[in-house]
């Protein structure tokens, strides 16, 4: 298993966790709800999760700039990750929506393409 698919295990289980808060009634509705939130709603929730990644770095141990709390790089991609499941919700939202789907994308790249560009970073 390489990096991304490592990083997308977690941003898939931090997706599943926010399923399961909005089940628990922790809150009402996740990006990923179909007639929930209003696109500016989404976006909120995206800049605040964005903005707990911006604490962690100006709060981090190796390159600290505020003095309240000291940030670690776990904590960071923490939040990292949470951003990530939160544009992977607002995503599923849109496909649920509009049926958009990864063949919207503009980028394509074939299995070729991949493979060569794989090898050239081993």
């Amino acid at each position: 298993m390489n990096r991304t698919e490592q990083v997308l295990i977690d941003v898939t289980i931090e997706r599943e966790y926010q399923e399961q808060c909005m089940m628990a009634g922790r809150f009402k509705y996740t990006c990923a709800t179909l007639d929930g939130l209003t696109l500016t709603e989404k976006l909120t929730v995206l800049v605040e999760e964005v903005g707990e990644v911006a604490q962690e770095v100006l709060t981090n141990a190796e390159h600290r700039l505020c003095r309240d709390t000291e940030g670690t790089n776990a904590t960071l991609y923490e939040e990292l990750c949470q951003v990530a499941a939160v544009t992977v919700a607002w995503m599923e939202s849109l496909v649920d929506a509009e049926g958009i789907t990864s063949g919207a994308l503009k980028r394509h790249i074939t299995r070729k393409e991949l493979k060569a560009l794989n090898d050239s970073q081993s």
